[in-house]
C-alpha cells in the first residue's frame, strides 16, 4: 500500500471512531439510571476508597468481578451522575471498535478491518450497552484486546509486546466478567498448540513466552477464585435449562445485534462470506476466531444453567460477528472490482 493509501485508511478510521464516539457520548446522561445501573450507583456511593470498591465484587446477586465497578468509581465524581457512571462504557465501546479494526487488519487486511469497525459502530445494540453503567461493554473491550494480542502474536511471535498485552487484557477481562474464562481458555488452547509446535522446532523462547503469559493470567486471577466459586454455586432465578440454538434464535440475534428486516439477511450473507474466507486460512488464527464467536454459544447450548439468561450474556461474541461480516463485505467488494475489470468497466490495477 502506498503512503497516500495508508493516510486515507487512517483518515477513514479516525472518522469512523469520531462518529462512533459522538453516537455513544450524545445523550449519555439523558436517561435515568435503570435498576441494574442503580446498583452500580449504590456501590459507588458507599465506597469511599479504591480498596472498598475492589471488595464489592461479591455483593451483588450475580457476584460480578470488581473491575467494572472500579471503572465507574473512578469516573463517577462526587456526587456521581448518570453520565459519569456511564462514561467508562462509552469509552470502552469506542475502544472495542478501534480494536476490531486492528483485529480485522491482522486477519484480512486494513480494508476489512475498517469495514468491520464501521459496521459495529453502526450497531444500535452496541450503542445501547456503550451507554449503560454496567460492566458489559468494558468486558467486550478487554476481550477484543485479548484477541488482537493473540492474533498479533500468532502473526509476529518475536514481538515482545504481544505476550504482555495478552496477559494484561486476559487478566483484566477476567476481573470484569466471569465468561471471560471462555476466551482466556480459547487463547490458552491456541497458544498451547503454538507453544508445542515451537518447542518441537527448537524455538524454546517463543514457547516459554506463551507459558509465561498464561501463567501470569492464572496468578493474577487467583484472588478472584472465591468470587467465581460463589457465582457458580449461587441459586438462580430459573430452573436449569440449555439454550436452543435454532435458526429462528440466531436470526433474531442478528436482528438485535445488527439490524431488523431484510438488512439482517444482508448481514447474515456477509457473515457467511466472511466465515468461508476465514475457513480457507486453515491456521491457528482461524481457530482463534472460531473460538471467539462460538465459545459462549457452545457453553449455553451444552451446559444447563440456573442463572437468569439474557442475550447480552453472548455479547463477547458480537465483535467476532462484525469481524466476519466486515471480511465478507470486503470479499464481495473485491469480487465486484475484479468482475468490473474483466468486463472492461474499470481500469485494471497495476
Amino acid at each position: 500500500m502506498t503512503n497516500a493509501g495508508r493516510a486515507i485508511g487512517w483518515g477513514l478510521l479516525v472518522l469512523v471512531l469520531l462518529g462512533a464516539a459522538f453516537w455513544r457520548l450524545d445523550g449519555l446522561g439523558a436517561r435515568p439510571l435503570w435498576i441494574d445501573e442503580q446498583w452500580t450507583e449504590r456501590l459507588v456511593r458507599e465506597s469511599r476508597s479504591l480498596g472498598a470498591i475492589l471488595a464489592v465484587g461479591s455483593q451483588d446477586d450475580y457476584q460480578h468481578p470488581p473491575l467494572g465497578y472500579v471503572a465507574a468509581w473512578l469516573a463517577a465524581g462526587d456526587p456521581p451522575t448518570a453520565a459519569r457512571l456511564r462514561l467508562p462504557s462509552a469509552v470502552a465501546g469506542v475502544a472495542s471498535i478501534a480494536g476490531l479494526a486492528a483485529a480485522g487488519a491482522l486477519l484480512f487486511g486494513r480494508r476489512a478491518g475498517l469495514l468491520a469497525a464501521f459496521l459495529m459502530g453502526l450497531s444500535v445494540y452496541h450503542v445501547v450497552y456503550s451507554q449503560e453503567a454496567r460492566p458489559y461493554m468494558l468486558g467486550v473491550a478487554w476481550t477484543v484486546g485479548l484477541y488482537v494480542a493473540l492474533l498479533g502474536w500468532l502473526r509476529d511471535p518475536g514481538r515482545r509486546a504481544w505476550p504482555a498485552a495478552l496477559a494484561v487484557c486476559g487478566a483484566a477481562a477476567l476481573y470484569t466478567y466471569h465468561l471471560a474464562l471462555l476466551h482466556v481458555g480459547v487463547a490458552g488452547g491456541v497458544l498451547g498448540i503454538r507453544a508445542l509446535r515451537d518447542w518441537r522446532r527448537g524455538e524454546r523462547r517463543t514457547a516459554a513466552a506463551a507459558v509465561a503469559a498464561l501463567a501470569a493470567i492464572a496468578l493474577a486471577y487467583l484472588p478472584q477464585l472465591p468470587n467465581l466459586i460463589g457465582f457458580a454455586g449461587g441459586r438462580g432465578l430459573e430452573p436449569n435449562h440449555v439454550l436452543a440454538l435454532g435458526p429462528a434464535f440466531l436470526h433474531a440475534l442478528v436482528e438485535r445485534w445488527a439490524s431488523a428486516g431484510a438488512t439482517a439477511l444482508l448481514y447474515e450473507a456477509a457473515f457467511v462470506a466472511g466465515a468461508l474466507r476465514l475457513a480457507r486460512r486453515r491456521d491457528l488464527a482461524s481457530l482463534a476466531v472460531l473460538g471467539w464467536i462460538a465459545a459462549p454459544f457452545a457453553l449455553f447450548a451444552a451446559v444447563p444453567f440456573a442463572k437468569y439468561f439474557d442475550i447480552r450474556f453472548l455479547m463477547s461474541s458480537l465483535p467476532a460477528f462484525f469481524l466476519l461480516a466486515g471480511a465478507g463485505v470486503d470479499a464481495a467488494a473485491g469480487a465486484v472490482a475484479r468482475a468490473s475489470e474483466r468486463a472492461g468497466l474499470a481500469p485494471r490495477r497495476a
